[in-house]
């Protein structure tokens, strides 16, 4: 299992190194936490990084810990400093709450 503290504490690196890929070690990670409340996720918040880059590499890191039918929330999907959100959002066809920063609701 991946060291949780560097996993959680160390930042990301650069999307040049990865390319918007998971790594192998966060997806790990990310199942093991799973394994250790013996459920995958039936809801995942996502309010990290606002690049759209970003926002996908989230998404995609935590679907592999979700269960088949889990619900995903984007944060402030429709805050005008961050339209990469807003577009992500579209691109999973997620409904769109009209919050005071928008939440984008979606099953991948």
């Amino acid at each position: 299992m991946p060291d949780l503290h560097r996993v959680i504490h160390n930042g990301r690196p650069s999307m040049e190194e990865n390319q918007g890929t998971v790594s192998e070690e966060e997806a790990e990670f990310l199942c093991a936490l799973a394994e250790a409340l013996h459920a995958p996720a039936d809801l995942v918040f996502i309010d990290g990084c606002h690049e759209g880059e970003w926002v996908r590499r989230d998404i995609e890191a935590m679907i592999p810990a979700s269960s088949p039918k889990a619900v995903f929330v984007l944060h402030d999907a429709i805050s005008e400093p961050w339209p990469d959100v807003a577009e992500v959002a579209d691109e999973y066809h997620a409904l769109i709450l009209d919050t005071p920063r928008g939440l984008a609701v979606f099953a991948p």
